[in-house]
């Protein structure tokens, strides 16, 4: 691959080349950010982002009283208290395609499951002591020393965005791929609450000196609207509603009851709701449907009436392989079908129109059951 070239000129107008230089590995791009999170504020020109370091190799657990499953790269959050999600990739690692997305969005989802004492915990651990911490925010937020009340109010502003999922993912690579780009336009164009944004770093030596080129995908042309404040978690109650009266309205109940039946745990979310379900294969529940208003994104970016399962992807903690064949036997049968689509994010989830879904839900709530039983009578993974 033809490696780029910029050139500087000093004082005197004499040219200097600098050629594009390869990080040796995502360790050196992840520390880059660590120590200098400002090189990423052009993801907003108009209104730069200031950029406080949380924590590098967060954890993320996959429920609210289970230990940390997964290591994100970095929790940032900007001046306006929005947590920002950010891995960082190289154009050599596969996975930065497509899979990079996905995991993300995993990271995300699960995001609910922090509460605020554990990231201020976190937070102020890695500056030693409280008041180290309370000096590094007050300097972040240029200030000398943070007013009264101040200190306690910023997490507090932190704590209502995360509540909300008013937050943003950032994808920091070398090199951005048609593809990514492609994801990445695609996911901030349809998710209204959340901003997902990547950015272009190359380095370029002369010397021992560094210089950084960002660029940035995803931006809308105009202003995103972010809603802040508490967004309420549904109940049957209030989302039934948000379903046309009549067939498809029917189709929603009958899914879900017949889920619950059938030993499952509803997730009731902001957007939509999931259908989990227990396995004696996995920690964790297996998440196998879900169900949001016509043209309506989860946090998970799915929409409508959905099934499939995306640990299927999960490369840090794949499936077992008798759970693995259970939920691709239950993806498949959605693949031959006409009236069924492919995520537009993820190949292990397919889609089902509302007013289609409606015409089969006998179909579906069974193959729903099916599966939830199935998993259930899985084996226990081994230690």
């Amino acid at each position: 691959m033809t490696k780029e070239r910029i050139w500087r000129l000093d004082a005197d107008g004499d040219p200097t080349p600098l050629d594009e230089d390869e990080y040796n590995d995502e360790g050196e791009l992840q520390k880059l950010i660590a120590d200098h999170p400002d090189v990423l504020e052009r993801v907003t020109p108009d209104n730069p982002r200031r950029w406080l370091l949380v924590k590098r190799e967060m954890g993320i657990p996959d429920s609210a009283e289970s230990a940390d499953r997964w290591a994100l790269d970095h929790l940032l959050i900007d001046q306006d208290g929005i947590p920002t999600l950010v891995e960082a990739k190289l154009k050599k690692n596969p996975e930065i395609r497509r899979k990079v997305v996905g995991q993300l969005l995993e990271y995300a989802a699960h995001a609910a499951y922090w509460t605020i004492e554990e990231i201020r915990r976190r937070f102020e651990a890695e500056r030693d002591t409280g008041e180290q911490a309370r000096l590094h925010l007050a300097r972040f937020l240029d200030q000398e020393e943070l007013e009264e009340g101040r200190y306690e109010a910023f997490w507090e502003l932190v704590d209502t965005n995360l509540r909300a999922d008013n937050i943003r993912l950032l994808f920091a690579v070398d090199t951005i791929p048609d593809e990514l780009a492609h994801n990445v336009a695609f996911l901030n164009r349809n998710m209204e609450h959340v901003e997902v944004l990547a950015v272009e770093l190359k380095q370029f030596r002369t010397g021992p000196a560094r210089t950084l080129v960002p660029r940035v995908i995803g931006r809308s042309d105009g202003p995103r609207s972010r809603t802040s404040g508490t967004r309420r978690i549904h109940t049957m109650e209030t989302f039934l509603p948000e379903f046309p009266e009549g067939t498809v309205r029917d189709a929603v109940r009958a899914l879900i009851e017949r889920a619950k039946h059938a030993g499952a745990e509803i997730g009731w979310g902001s957007a939509g709701v999931s259908i989990r379900g227990e396995s004696p294969a996995r920690r964790g529940l297996v998440t196998v449907a879900w169900l949001s208003p016509e043209g309506a994104w989860t946090g998970m970016t799915t929409r409508d009436f959905s099934f499939g399962s995306s640990i299927l992807d999960d490369a840090n903690t794949p499936p077992t392989p008798p759970l693995r064949e259970v939920l691709v036997k239950y993806i498949q049968r959605f693949e031959s079908e006409s009236w069924s689509r492919r995520n537009a994010v993820r190949d292990t989830v397919w889609e089902v129109a509302p007013e289609t879904a409606a015409g089969h839900i006998d179909t579906l709530a069974a193959r729903v059951e099916n599966v939830l039983r199935d998993i259930a009578a899985l084996p226990a993974a081994a230690e």
